[in-house]
């Protein structure tokens, strides 16, 4: 069996740790895989197939955060300095036992900079989730522009999950060989979706929104939540719930009572099954401020759910600019008005329903499965 190592920072709730954990679901049996996780944690953990092997940096973030945040704060910060400024050639040789024939770097950042420290002669792989243009969040990690990019020269090859970041990639670095840079959209494993709406349903009385994603300032939640406070003073009557955990959460509960809507908020974590949260809601949005692909908007479409998004990144690809779901501004007026609009157009709705159900059967996992597969 080919053996290959795939690293990512963790298997906490954000879209590319799922991803994966479905990814390796498909894939396990072919191959045998070691995860390196920096930090050992995330509740993917549990879901992933039992012939992984699991390495790590850091062991039992979570329970350091939940005695001590600020302690658990430090942690984090120290491990990012240590990455930034410590060769990727010697991280590599301190924390990377045994050979493989492919390493991946599953995620840009950390991932990416052990990875790119390889003296293998292994096929090495980086996947980008996000437009680094955009959301250049890596930059803590390098000193300069020109090392993370030579970083990205020792890869064979680099996956990007939409149009969109490939084409930011090549806004921030550029690249000499086009030819190993692709776009490969991220797998749905859509009959793991469906199973899971089988067991249970949440259903709701009023006009529900539901959204989900890392609660960080890039998902834009800060936004819906200031739209969802102006239509709410205008007589348009809704609930709106928001699952998934992060750094923004405490931010955002206070923005909550400051707008006097924690009546219509719901903060409800992140969910093992966050579908039958969404199932019997009147509308998904999508309020990012910038996007790579957006699973969790491509699995609300598979549930058959309308869908109203920002402008922004991956978002775009999946709509077909408007044609299969609402795209609205980037900004907290376009989420506002886009909102406003649906509300009082009903039938727009069922219309959007209908383009979702449509849409979702070109989400299709055996493809991107097999361009993967092709690409080890």
């Amino acid at each position: 069996m080919k053996k290959i190592l795939i690293c990512i920072d963790s298997l906490r709730g954000g879209g590319a740790e799922k991803v994966l954990t479905d990814l390796l679901n498909k894939i396990a049996s072919k191959y045998e895989i070691t995860l390196f996780l920096i930090f050992n944690d995330g509740l993917h953990k549990e879901n992933l197939p039992a012939n992984i092997k699991v390495k790590y940096l850091v062991n039992n973030r979570n329970a350091l955060l939940q005695k001590n945040k600020k302690v658990g704060a430090i942690l984090e910060k120290a491990i990012s300095i240590m990455f930034r400024n410590v060769p990727p050639n010697i991280l590599y040789r301190i924390f990377v036992r045994n050979s493989y024939e492919v390493e991946i770097a599953f995620l840009e950042g950390k991932s990416t900079k052990l990875i790119s420290g390889s003296n293998q002669l292994s096929k090495k792989i980086a996947w980008v989730h996000t437009n680094l243009k955009n959301h250049h969040w890596t930059k803590v990690l390098y000193k300069n522009v020109d090392e993370e990019k030579k970083q990205y020269r020792s890869f064979n090859e680099i996956v990007f999950v939409s149009q969109d970041s490939l084409e930011g990639y090549l806004e921030k670095f550029g690249e000499e060989n086009n030819r190993k840079l692709k776009v490969i959209y991220n797998p749905i494993d859509e009959l793991n979706i469906k199973d899971k709406l089988k067991m249970s349903e949440e259903s709701y009385n009023e006009f529900t929104i539901c959204s989900i994603g890392r609660l960080g300032k890039e998902k834009g939640f800060d936004r819906l939540l200031r739209a969802h406070a102006k239509l709410i003073s205008q007589g348009l009557y809704h609930n709106l719930i928001i699952l998934g955990d992060g750094v923004e959460k405490d931010n955002l509960i206070k923005l909550c009572e400051e707008l006097k809507v924690t009546k219509t908020v719901k903060f409800l974590g992140f969910k093992k099954n966050p579908y039958k949260y969404i199932k019997n809601a009147n509308l998904f949005v999508c309020s990012s401020r910038t996007e790579g692909y957006s699973l969790v908007l491509a699995e609300a479409m598979i549930i058959g759910l309308p869908v109203l998004s920002t402008a922004c990144g991956g978002t775009k690809e999946i709509l077909e600019n408007g044609k299969y779901g609402m795209v609205v501004e980037n900004s907290e007026r376009g989420i506002y008005q886009g909102i406003q609009y649906l509300m009082h157009n009903r039938e727009k709705i069922e219309y959007y329903k209908s383009m979702s159900e449509k849409r979702s059967r070109d989400f299709r996992i055996d493809k991107s499965i097999k361009q993967i597969t092709e690409l080890l």
